[in-house]
């Protein structure tokens, strides 16, 4: 029977492969949040610098130090500044680049274990759930591409932060430090990828060198766009995903690698300071005027916890559903300030509960230890109409209807051997009930309160409603060919299953005017 642990273990399947798609949506969020406190430092500086230099830079959300630049750097403000009392060692620009990349580092040592809440074994479950066979080597390119990027802009004549030359040393000096750290790190800890093909999984090199890429890109380019700044972590989230999804990595080693890359950035962005001082670093740009803001349009990532209410939650004498997760992405196009169109692809799983479950046949249950049942999942892809009511300068109410394409996820019943049978099968365990889903038509309908912490970006507390009715072929495990193999049969032509479920969790936005 399936311990208590083990429902645990369910009960967040899959939820961290989603939560490492919204890390770029972390970085975002934190570099938004030290940016506004940074604004309030500068305001009480500039009453104290008797000489300020025009304002050529156009501030970022996404470089906490990029509004400084409109007092232009010198020997004797930055004494000034040493000196004034009231700056705090938590207020200072190196500390608050470093909460974002901490954060990421701590939850991944979190998750450094195979049971319990947040170990690192939920996202290979989900993946063997969803997608076992699921093989993609795009990760293996995208890694570099944020940092190229800029490079390419910059070699084209777009202003960044550093000349041509200052800017490749401070990305290779940057890759340098994370290669280092990360090869070092390998060698000591010698863990096992999750496919078992080596023992140097932790930490994960493509996303170390992915998040590196992104942060020198955000340093380079966020104050002259957010753009920049979005698609870097962005790609660096995907490539952090794609790790794991083809089964080479843990989410330890994406979590971790992500908190190094973006510091080696850092880093060697400090190291090229004191080494070459201002030689190489470009005059600030003109500015440009904000003006207002335009419609609501954005991009979200969401996480949220799900209750099944539809026929899932009870199949009788097979299992009962447990409540689960639900995580996805979603976007609209706002034509004004009310009325849009959008879409969302949307992933939720629910954890079985199969402790009532007892096999028929009684050579099954002589062979077996413990019998484990995956996860239940549905993913599903809307379009629709969403919906902005403005409640002052910085809160929205937000809703949605959308429809389309939905399908249930493959589910096993596995009995899990006993030890002196697993050599005679060849294998731990095996299925004794498959769960094949179809196609068919969903919907969903929800709410959200926006509030905005910058500009342009945003946290939601959402809710929603969402409805699928996929019908499934269940078949059983009949018997064993000569060769050992186990031969299945269908219990019932066509199951059809309610998968509704609500949902509410919480989301961050990047809002494109």
């Amino acid at each position: 029977m399936s311990s208590l642990s083990q429902l645990w273990r369910k009960q967040l399947c899959s939820a961290r492969a989603l939560v490492v798609l919204a890390l770029s949506a972390l970085c975002l969020a934190d570099a938004a949040r030290a940016q506004t406190a940074r604004e309030a430092e500068v305001a009480q500086w500039s009453d104290r610098l008797t000489r300020p230099v025009e304002d050529s830079r156009v501030p970022s959300v996404f470089d906490v130090d990029a509004t400084l630049w409109r007092f232009r750097s010198s020997p004797t403000r930055l004494s000034m500044l040493a000196q004034d009392d009231e700056v705090k060692w938590y207020q200072a620009t190196t500390f608050k680049r470093t909460i974002a990349p901490a954060a990421l580092i701590t939850v991944g040592l979190f998750t450094f274990k195979d049971k319990g809440f947040m170990n690192r074994q939920e996202v290979k479950d989900w993946r063997e759930t969803f997608i076992p066979e699921f093989e993609d080597h795009s990760d293996d390119y995208t890694q570099f591409t944020s940092g190229l990027l800029a490079l390419g802009l910059n070699a084209f004549g777009v202003q960044g932060t550093s000349k041509f030359w200052r800017a490749t040393v401070t990305y290779a000096g940057g890759l340098g430090i994370m290669m280092v750290s990360i090869h070092t790190i390998k060698g000591l800890t010698e863990v096992q990828r999750p496919d078992g093909s080596a023992n140097n999984s932790f930490p994960s090199g493509h996303t170390a060198a992915s998040f590196a890429s992104a942060r020198f890109l955000d340093r380079e380019y966020g104050h002259v766009s957010y753009l920049y700044s979005l698609a870097g972590y962005t790609m660096a989230a995907y490539t952090g995903v794609m790790r794991q999804l083809n089964n080479r990595h843990w989410e330890t080693d994406v979590l971790v690698g992500a908190g190094i890359g973006m510091l080696s950035t850092d880093l060697a962005y400090v190291l090229m300071d004191n080494i070459f001082g201002d030689k190489g670093v470009n005059p600030p740009r003109e500015p440009k005027p904000e003006g207002p803001r335009g419609n609501p349009s954005f991009l979200d990532y969401r996480l949220g916890y799900a209750w099944q209410v539809g026929k899932l939650a009870d199949r009788g004498e097979l299992f009962t559903a447990e409540n689960g997760w639900e995580g996805g992405i979603e976007g609209a196009f706002f034509f004004n300030n009310y009325i849009g169109v959008g879409g969302e692809l949307t992933v939720a799983g629910f954890p079985i509960d199969d402790s009532d479950f007892v096999p028929e046949d009684p050579e099954v249950i002589e062979v077996t230890e413990e019998i484990n049942t995956q996860p239940f999942g549905t993913q599903s892809v809307f379009v629709g109409p969403f919906f902005n009511l403005p409640l002052g300068q910085r809160f929205a109410l937000n809703g949605k209807l959308t429809g389309g394409w939905s399908e249930g996820a493959r589910a096993t019943i596995n009995a899990q051997l006993k030890p002196e049978y697993q050599d005679e099968f060849g294998v731990p365990e095996i299925p004794i009930a498959i769960f094949d889903p179809k196609s068919t038509f969903g919907f969903a309908t929800g709410v959200a309160l926006r509030v905005m912490v910058s500009k342009r970006i945003g946290i939601r507390l959402f809710g929603e409603y969402n409805y699928s009715s996929p019908d499934y072929q269940i078949s059983s495990l009949v018997s064993f060919d000569e060769e050992g193999n186990p031969e299945f049969g269908p219990v019932e032509e066509v199951v059809n299953v309610d998968f509704s479920y609500l949902a509410a969790g919480l989301s961050v936005s990047a809002v494109l005017w």
